[in-house]
């Protein structure tokens, strides 16, 4: 998190960076962003010594569903900003790999040195199931409908 509107203190690592509507807003000089890499993990557990190697990474494209990270990476864990959800998807430089789970429930990639380019993706079957089952409901419907009025016969 790398801004907190409220109450924060400067002995909490925030800095003043302004105010909107009256309150406060600060900035945490600490953040390491929407995407990091922790070099030389396999999986994450969240100690100020593991993260003090940890270095941020440029995110692009980011959507509820995609999100893309670029950068030099080292063999290590790419940690993203979202919440690890079985249904994540992921490749480091257009191969597969899978995700896994930090302790602190946040989404990780296992990655190489040498890798660039990051992309995890949501993939939500059940959703596309249900698209499919509604789908095939409208279809059912017409085709009763066209029976009923008549609409087949005509078409003949």
């Amino acid at each position: 998190m790398t801004h907190v509107v409220g109450g924060v203190g400067t002995a909490d690592g925030y800095t003043r960076a302004g105010s909107v509507d009256g309150t406060s807003v600060h900035r945490n000089a600490d953040a390491l962003g929407a995407a990091y890499v922790v070099p030389g993990e396999s999986r994450l557990v969240a100690t100020d010594a593991r993260l003090a190697s940890a270095r941020p990474l440029t995110v692009s494209t980011p959507t509820p569903e995609r999100v893309t990270v670029t950068g030099e990476m080292e063999s290590g864990l790419v940690v993203v900003s979202q919440t690890y959800y079985p249904l994540w998807r992921a490749t480091a430089d257009g191969a597969a790999v899978t995700p896994v789970r930090t302790e602190t429930g946040l989404l990780a990639v296992p990655v190489e040195s040498g890798t660039e380019r990051v992309t995890v993706r949501y993939r939500s079957w059940p959703l596309r199931v249900g698209a499919g089952v509604s789908a095939l409901g409208v279809v059912g419907v017409l085709a009763v409908l066209g029976r009923e009025r008549g609409w087949w016969t005509r078409l003949r």
